[in-house]
């Protein structure tokens, strides 16, 4: 019933549609049921030989706009018999009748009854086709606005949020959300994502867009980046683990106050996303800029940075470097610091900075060569902890 629906609240019901409304109602009505069009032909019934013949008697009804007909002698409208029909309106405006054969007493109630809950199915149906239709207008103005290379200028752009009660400030971020299985994502899983951000953090829906992309959940929101976005994000994530069956991941693009950006804090989004999927589950793109550049880089080339500063280390050198690295760089190379966070005596730290820069070859105290390690010990993580 979803995908046959009157082109316009004008037009007459169609035939499909009316089919299954008869198909719906026959048992629940003991009388032969018939629908007909706005010209008085019959297109639906219980009543097989009927279908096709004319209905005089609803033709004048559907004319004269009246809100009954009942017939007790069948000889006075051509192709009419016994019985009760009545309009079938959907926004006011008819699109057919509905009725019941039998004696007009009997069947009397029951068209009220029979028409009531038609008009109810139909009304259901077209408010399903609107939504439908307007969720895929609205996919592919953001797919289009985000991905090509067209640009839409500020009226149209203007004109376009307006038609989905988008609130437009002037400042937008994008955000991508990714599933660990791209499988695991479906619109059902975008109308939960806007239904408890709405809800649950009690924001202005028509702040913020949710949208299925490929493989990706796209969310365009006018929110101020920074700590609200970001906190918005974690309790989506928190809330998401109750019903998604895969992790989530989410990448915040930068903040634009000209929607021509559209397309460039969606690709930062996107980059942002997948950095989220390797290491924490929301990423900021604008808070992890040098992360996203490493991360960037081929996997191949990854591989050779990491082999050369590591060379010839064991898996568990590399490992214990790495570790010790991350502390020396949390401590500024304070001696001090890192004695106290690891629980060493200064000479045991200084013992294992001399024994670290023998084993790679390099002091790792110079400026040059701690860039270089730790820029290592982040591709590091980036190939899955692996040493050569």
């Amino acid at each position: 019933m979803k995908d046959h629906l009157p082109l316009s609240s004008g037009d007459s019901i169609d035939v499909v549609l009316a089919e299954q409304i008869i198909e719906k109602t026959k048992t629940l009505f003991p009388y032969p049921t018939n629908i007909c069009g706005i010209d008085g032909i019959m297109i639906a019934s219980t009543t097989a030989e009927r279908l096709g013949s004319y209905h005089e008697g609803g033709a004048v009804m559907i004319q004269n706009n009246w809100d009954e007909l009942a017939v007790y002698d069948e000889n006075k409208y051509k192709g009419t018999r016994k019985g009760v029909s009545r309009p079938i309106r959907l926004n006011k405006k008819t699109i057919g009748l509905i009725g019941l054969t039998g004696e007009v007493e009997k069947v009397a109630s029951y068209s009220k009854l029979l028409q009531a809950f038609t008009e109810l199915l139909i009304e259901n149906s077209y408010a399903y086709r609107q939504a439908r239709m307007n969720e895929q207008s609205l996919q592919s103005f953001v797919i289009h606005w985000l991905t090509s290379d067209h640009a839409i200028s500020k009226q149209e752009f203007i004109l376009q949020v307006q038609k989905f009660r988008f609130v437009w400030t002037g400042e937008f971020s994008v955000i991508v959300i990714k599933s660990a299985q791209s499988s695991q994502l479906s619109k059902d899983a975008v109308r939960m994502l806007h239904t408890m951000h709405r809800f649950m953090l009690k924001t202005d829906s028509q702040k913020n867009l949710f949208i299925l992309y490929d493989l990706y959940i796209i969310w365009v929101t006018s929110v101020q980046p920074g700590k609200k976005l970001y906190a918005q994000a974690e309790t989506l994530l928190k809330e998401a683990e109750k019903w998604q069956k895969s992790p989530l991941f989410f990448g915040i693009g930068k903040k634009y106050e000209n929607h021509q950006y559209g397309k460039q804090s969606f690709n930062e989004a996107l980059k942002a996303a997948h950095l989220a999927e390797a290491n924490n589950p929301i990423v900021d793109y604008h808070e992890n800029l040098v992360s996203i550049a490493l991360y960037s880089i081929p996997e191949d080339i990854k591989k050779e940075c990491v082999d050369q500063v590591f060379n010839g280390c064991s898996e568990a050198e590399v490992l214990d470097i790495a570790n010790f690295t991350t502390v020396y760089r949390q401590c500024n190379g304070s001696i001090n610091e890192i004695a106290g966070r690891l629980h060493l005596h200064k000479n045991s730290v200084q013992y294992r900075i001399s024994k670290i820069s023998e084993r790679l070859g390099f002091d790792i105290r110079a400026i040059g060569n701690q860039v270089r390690l730790q820029i290592a010990c982040e591709l590091l993580r980036k190939t899955g902890g692996e040493g050569s």
